[in-house]
């Protein structure tokens, strides 16, 4: 039984994937939103982790969180708000979120699987946290995470 579950899982992960078109452009456009905020500011742990309800100086967040804050982000739907009534950040796509916190938003936002949307946004994995990794900045991560997701699917060049 267990064994068919688990097949069957594996089958509507790979049906997910190929039905979804990932928006190539507006992920090379979030990647160039992340390039220009300072390393510092960034921290895949938590979608804001430190400041206001807009980003200011000082406001520490992930990269969905920062995302969710940018006006282009914004304009196609994805947004970081702030949930009063449990004071926790979450991220919507066009008012709508689920218990996945993020994943579901960014999924739907760059019309990835989840499991591509959580490997891209997730907070560091193990491997991140250990040797030439553990040096790089969370900002350094999520960055080379995306661009190599981008060249896995033939969108850039072997220079960029």
């Amino acid at each position: 039984m267990i064994d068919y579950i688990s097949k069957s899982l594996g089958n509507v992960a790979t049906l997910e994937r190929e039905m979804k078109k990932p928006n190539f452009e507006l992920l090379k456009d979030a990647y160039a939103i992340i390039d220009g905020i300072p390393d510092a500011a960034i921290n895949l742990a938590r979608i804001v982790s430190k400041g206001g309800r807009k980003p200011s100086c000082g406001t520490i967040a992930c990269a969905a969180g920062w995302l969710g804050f940018h006006p282009k982000m914004r304009a196609a739907g994805l947004k970081t708000q702030h949930n009063r009534l449990d004071n926790y950040y979450q991220m919507t796509y066009r008012g709508e979120h689920d218990a996945g916190a993020y994943v579901y938003a960014m999924s739907e936002a760059f019309g990835l699987g989840r499991r591509d949307a959580s490997e891209l946004f997730n907070g560091r994995q193990s491997s991140e946290k250990e040797g030439d990794f553990a040096k790089l900045s969370d900002k350094q991560i999520w960055l080379r995470r995306v661009r190599e997701f981008l060249k896995q699917h033939n969108q850039l060049s072997c220079q960029q």
